[in-house]
């Protein structure tokens, strides 16, 4: 994905835990700060990705997972990098709308302007990037 360059705002190393969600959340509005264009947007997806790397990945048994942020004009790429899969396993929007999990990623693919993973030998990162000029629905305007 082709963007316009940014500007890092923050990382946070992460324990692979439950607690490590709040953590990332609260990270997030701290770093950002109180009245930030969807600031409740971005902590609720980056929530997500972070639980979805707790749950799926190595990292859940105590590893590592790293989040990051950036800005550019008009947008927040958000990164959750881990230790990757053992399994042949990638994230993927859950096509079961009644299925008990799989709710995350529906919800960034939903709001997000757009979301993606990559995969090498050092693990996984999944990333979203929120248009900062875009309603709660996720679209501009």
């Amino acid at each position: 994905m082709a963007t316009t360059t940014g500007s890092v705002l923050g990382t946070l190393d992460l324990v692979g835990k439950p607690e490590s969600v709040h953590e990332a959340r609260h990270f997030v509005r701290r770093l950002l700060g109180d009245g930030f264009p969807r600031l409740d947007d971005i902590a609720l997806l980056t929530s997500e990705l972070v639980t979805n790397s707790i749950r799926h990945s190595r990292s859940g048994n105590g590893g590592q997972i790293t989040v990051a942020v950036a800005e550019g004009p008009g947008f927040i790429h958000v990164d959750v990098i881990d230790e990757g899969s053992e399994e042949d396993k990638w994230p993927c929007v859950s096509p079961d709308p009644f299925g008990e999990g799989g709710r995350g990623l529906v919800l960034v693919a939903a709001m997000a302007r757009a979301w993606s993973y990559a995969d090498d030998e050092a693990g996984r990162v999944v990333w979203f990037v929120m248009d900062l000029t875009a309603n709660a629905e996720g679209r501009a305007g």
